[in-house]
């Protein structure tokens, strides 16, 4: 007689109950391998992406780095001086470029693939080109004004001038192939023209021969050498119809960076010719000769912004604010580790480094030392949050966070620099970057900041 109540299972159907079961367990658990493979893959490739930019920058920051050390021992400290004044100059114009041109392109290009691409590289091009020219006639006009007031220096201010616009065409190719993502060939030519650079100016040392001119004649040729070997290889072309609103794209997103710039030329770079004013060119030379120690990663520095910028950028396009803001966090995190690590460095062998050298020509201190290398540290920091910032457009916290760090600069140098001479000059640059990072990292933490000063533009 049969229960009521009670539910008979056909043991059939509970074996294949059960092999379903471990089929779908068997299923979950090779997909979740075959994602964390997937991710594995994905990892290693962004890594090996990031080492051949950090390797260019590598290779360019020793090329640079033996560079001034060549210059610095091969001519008096006072031409020394001149030449840090002249590049202090070329610098300024450099990032004026990269503030309404390199930086939109490399963010605004995202998403332009095909002929697109092609027109909006060509109209980016052709506006270089004509700031190029602006800064040429400036420094030409300059130049002849000096010499009219019978200036010994004149002829070097059109020197600079030239190497100035020479050298913003590498940056902007630079950038484009970077936006591009063609890492390899970056690397391939930064290293060919890098290495026929160094062995000119060897040569030049080695007969006597290397000066001001010749050094800036040098690398006058080797940007251009490495502009048209890029050309080579990028397809563009001038769309004349879409010229104006590609200018005025990339004015909108720049003109923000632009007056950070603009004010962080007023103070920090504003800070050789304040030590000119106080102390003499040998001071500024001695000033000059310290800081290409110690910041000689900051090509490193600038390769891992451009590295950086494109990519928060596609992560935010594909996973959100959210995201990107945790991973800069992150990155945040790392950079600063490897900037006290660099202080510590410095401070341990900072002053037998330098003497070893120059060969005992350039005096030093430790605190000098420990204050340059502090700047450093909190400009790696800060290299995250200024790509974050440039990512999801925000420009105007770019511009607080240059206006805001530059008077405090400016200030504190007006102070302690006629006091404390190249130990002032060298805490007014930390101080810089200390004021720099701090207001960045505010801007990332608090969104309803972040928020209130987002850039309102449309990519058109």
């Amino acid at each position: 007689m049969q229960k009521t109540g009670t539910c008979q299972v056909d043991p059939r159907e509970m074996t294949i109950h059960t092999s379903e079961s471990w089929i779908q367990s068997f299923l979950r658990r090779l997909i979740s391998f075959q994602q964390a493979i997937f991710v594995l893959k994905k990892s290693l490739h962004v890594w090996r992406e990031g080492g051949l930019v950090v390797l260019e920058q590598a290779i360019y920051s020793l090329c640079t780095l033996l560079t001034s050390i060549l210059l610095a021992r091969a001519i008096s400290k006072v031409q020394y001086g001149f030449y840090a004044l002249g590049m202090s100059l070329v610098f300024v114009t450099e990032v004026i470029q990269r503030s309404i041109i390199a930086v939109p392109y490399t963010v605004l290009s995202s998403g332009k693939e095909d002929i697109h691409g092609q027109q909006y590289l060509g109209n980016t091009l052709l506006q270089h080109l004509a700031i190029s020219i602006l800064f040429f006639l400036g420094s030409a006009f300059s130049a002849l004004v000096l010499n009219a007031m019978e200036r010994p220096y004149s002829n070097l201010v059109f020197l600079f001038g030239i190497l100035a616009v020479c050298s913003h065409f590498r940056t902007i190719l630079r950038c484009v192939l970077l936006a591009q993502m063609r890492y390899r060939d970056h690397l391939i030519l930064s290293s060919m023209i890098g290495l026929i650079l160094v062995l000119a100016l060897l040569i030049l040392y080695t007969i006597g021969q290397l000066t001001i001119l010749t050094t800036c004649v040098t690398h006058s040729l080797g940007c251009l050498m490495y502009g048209f070997l890029v050309l080579r290889k990028s397809p563009f072309a001038i769309h004349w119809p879409a010229f104006f609103s590609d200018w005025a794209g990339n004015w909108r997103f720049g003109r923000w960076i632009l007056l950070a710039t603009c004010a962080n030329a007023v103070g920090i770079r504003f800070l050789p010719w304040l030590t000119l004013h106080y102390w003499n060119c040998e001071t500024v030379a001695t000033v000059a000769a310290l800081t290409t120690i110690v910041c000689m990663v900051r090509p490193a520095l600038q390769a891992s912004s451009g590295y950086l910028t494109p990519k928060l950028t596609r992560q935010m396009r594909w996973k959100g604010l959210d995201a990107t803001r945790r991973i800069t966090l992150t990155l945040v995190g790392i950079f600063g580790l490897a900037g006290l690590g660099y202080i510590v460095s410095l401070s341990f062998a900072g002053y037998w480094f330098v003497q070893v050298v120059y060969s005992g020509k350039y005096e030093t201190s430790t605190m000098a030392m420990i204050t340059l290398s502090t700047a450093m540290a909190a400009k790696s920091a800060n290299v995250p949050i200024s790509s974050f910032l440039a990512a999801t457009h925000q420009p105007k916290a770019l511009t607080v966070m240059g206006i805001t760090s530059s008077i405090g600069c400016l200030a504190l140098g007006l102070l302690i620099v006629p006091l404390w001479g190249v130990v002032g000059a060298t805490t007014a640059v930390a101080v810089n970057h200390l004021i720099s990072f701090a207001i960045g990292l505010t801007f990332l933490l608090c969104k309803e900041i972040s928020t209130k000063l987002k850039y309102s533009g449309e990519e058109k």
